[in-house]
């Protein structure tokens, strides 16, 4: 009889865990910080909308991601300001989306004149905040108006759970392969140092947790690599899925041939986790005891003849092998297509 094992329920949880993690990011604007990176430019610009009333500001802020120049869409800016030298407190206020992407705007009355420290908070999509100083005075009676006064700023995001969300993505990403790697790497082991009848025995237990293993470990190496396809490439969201960008980027097209080199090499592992598991259990044959290292002949799915035990085994050890190999190129892969992003992400931010 074949046989039969269900998934385990902490394999089966673990893997619903990161398909939840990878979800949530696919589907809100949290993970909007990695794909355009932890770093914002402010531009605001203030004056006085009433000389007649010079304690008040009109304050327009943009909010951009410096690495792209994309607006902050959604964010929630905070004004909040404290006078140089004491004076009352102000009460934080929540800037308002302006009528343009990554706009916000508010109108804000400084209780008193002279040196106030200013500092925006910005929320969703991460979170930070930079400050500036801003002069109130009396208005110049001599012009009619107030001239604009302009602030550029830089605001990096903390750290936060966003951060720990993606690193836990990767680090799934790089046990799924090891666990997938890992069981084929058992049988070559067997092959290696175990005597022809040890073999069946090692094959029947790895043959329990062949399937679940298989199902759980590239199930979410495809799912961690879409993900860090999206979120983990050289350009904005939806990253590697964005060909005409990437193949505008410096060294976009070498990046775009490792991709595609991985993604046929995960289908050749698919291939090979189906056809390992159908030699698997052929392989498991039972060992009759008292037989003298004799087997029995009656396999689940070979002729009953003595030769097919032997042959099962070596087909077994040709696919782990092929497997491993494989998972040698996919790491060579991986090392190109690091290196890449990193000179892309150089590239672009020193053209020269």
């Amino acid at each position: 009889m074949g046989i039969r094992s269900p998934i385990h329920p902490k394999a089966g949880g673990l893997f619903l865990l990161v398909l939840g993690l990878l979800l949530l990011g696919a589907y809100t604007n949290d993970q909007a910080a990695l794909a355009h990176g932890k770093e914002l430019r402010i531009r605001v610009s203030s004056f006085v909308p009433d000389t007649g009333e010079p304690l008040n500001r009109l304050y327009r802020v943009e909010v951009v991601y410096a690495y792209d120049e994309d607006p902050v869409v959604g964010a929630k800016v905070w004004f909040v300001a404290s006078r140089l030298g004491g004076g009352p407190p102000m009460e934080p206020l929540r800037l308002e989306p302006f009528n343009e992407p990554g706009l916000y705007a508010a109108e804000i009355r400084y209780p008193l004149y002279g040196s106030w420290n200013v500092t925006l908070s910005v929320a969703e999509a991460g979170e930070g905040e930079t400050s500036f100083v801003e002069e109130v005075v009396p208005a110049d009676p001599a012009r009619d108006t107030d001239e604009v006064r302009q602030e550029a700023l830089q605001l990096f995001f903390s750290f936060d759970w966003r951060d720990v969300a993606a690193i836990a993505v990767r680090v799934a990403h790089s046990l799924a392969a090891v666990v997938w790697f890992s069981l084929t790497g058992v049988i070559l082991v067997a092959h290696w140092f175990l005597p022809p009848a040890a073999r069946p025995a090692v094959y029947r237990r790895l043959a329990g947790i062949f399937l679940p293993g298989t199902v759980i470990s590239l199930g979410l190496l495809i799912a961690s690599g879409i993900y860090s396809g999206i979120y983990s490439a050289p350009v904005k969201a939806p990253g590697i899925f964005d060909f005409d960008v990437m193949w505008r980027i410096p060294f976009g097209t070498a990046y775009l041939a490792t991709i595609a080199y991985k993604t046929l090499a995960l289908g050749a592992c698919v291939v090979l986790a189906v056809s390992i598991a159908r030699v698997l259990r052929t392989a498991s044959y039972p060992v009759v005891a008292g037989a003298d290292d004799s087997v029995a002949i009656k396999t689940i799915a070979a002729p009953a003849t003595k030769t097919a035990p032997l042959g099962n085994d070596r087909r077994l050890y040709r696919l782990a092998a092929a497997n491993a190999l494989l998972g040698g190129s996919l790491a060579v892969a991986v090392a190109v297509a690091i290196y890449l992003h990193y000179i892309s992400h150089l590239a672009i931010f020193l053209p020269d």
